[in-house]
């Protein structure tokens, strides 16, 4: 019962974060709305961590620095990524394009880490890199290709953060490994939006009250209440069974962007739509030990010390 409770939740919460984050974006600028998210969001997981484990050690410099680097890979060019487009793609398209993530897992996880993958993987990787480019190749005159690519590299930065953050150094405590990283993205993106001028184009009156509802519900329900059950689900529940919300998700999206925003989808973009998450359906089904799961646990690297016995997940 708690489990099927636990992964409605991810379901719901991580599929509403792309029409919670174009609703905050309509008056607030895209980085600058994720550095507040994030900000806050790891100013309370950090809390939480010292109130829980008060003698724990403080990080190094070093963990720090990996923390720095992980939370780049993950918050300015993943999610920077997909607000950044969102400002010029429909919501449901970029869940369906952040929806590859798996199949960039696997992809660079053979090329730089030679790994071995089943029949039902490399099919998985193609079926799933064919719908991705139908989604970003269709014609339309609501967006551009250019702005489509660009969370695909977010998605791709998302995969190779999460294959490195296997040999990171972080602390053991998940909470605190999960804070710096959150913490660090947050920086980032503060000093990417006052790179790009941003601040100067951002007029605090004019925010109204449902932008400022939804940064929170980013922050408290989208990135500390989700991150906790979905790292709980990781414990007790079948990694391929959490590995539904990888393609759960986008599906949530694409209703609610279409309930709430209008958006529409032709049919071949639907189509499209099919063959990426089949990919990636494939891909998380698949058998063997270098199956793509460890994106489950791409932002809850725990440090080598609670590496969990050879299984990756997602």
């Amino acid at each position: 019962m708690m489990i099927g409770l636990a992964l409605a939740v991810v379901y719901v919460a991580w599929g509403s974060t792309y029409l919670a984050i174009k609703v905050a974006i309509n008056d607030i600028p895209p980085f600058l709305m994720l550095s507040a998210r994030f900000l806050i969001a790891g100013a309370l997981l950090l809390a939480w961590s010292r109130w829980r484990r008060p003698d724990a050690p403080l990080p190094t410099a070093r963990q720090w620095r990996t923390a720095a680097m992980l939370g780049t890979a993950f918050f300015v060019a993943g999610n920077g990524g997909v607000a950044w487009a969102e400002q010029y793609v429909p919501t449901g398209t970029v869940a369906l394009i952040v929806a590859i993530i798996p199949v960039f897992m696997v992809a660079l996880d053979r090329i730089f880490w030679n790994a071995r993958l089943a029949l039902r993987t490399w099919i998985g990787m193609i079926v799933g890199f064919a719908g991705v480019a139908g989604i970003v190749g269709i014609p339309s005159a609501e967006f551009s290709l250019w702005a489509a690519l660009v969370p695909v590299g977010g998605a791709l930065a998302w995969a190779a953060g999460s294959l490195h953050s296997r040999r990171a150094d972080l602390p053991d405590d998940p909470a605190l490994s999960v804070a710096m990283q959150v913490l660090a993205g947050g920086v980032a993106l503060l000093a990417l939006s006052a790179a790009t001028g941003e601040p100067g184009r951002f007029d605090l009156s004019a925010v109204s009250a449902g932008s400022l509802v939804a940064v929170l519900y980013l922050a408290i329900v989208g990135t500390v209440i989700t991150f906790s059950l979905y790292s709980w689900l990781l414990r007790v529940a079948p990694t391929p069974l959490v590995g539904t919300y990888a393609f759960v998700n986008p599906v949530v999206a694409v209703g609610l962007g279409s309930l709430v925003l209008g958006e529409t989808m032709t049919p071949f973009a639907l189509l499209a739509a099919a063959g990426a998450l089949s990919g990636v359906a494939l891909i998380v089904a698949s058998p063997g030990r270098r199956v793509p799961r460890v994106v489950f646990r791409s932002m809850l690297r725990i440090g080598r010390a609670a590496e969990p016995d050879p299984v990756y997940n997602r």
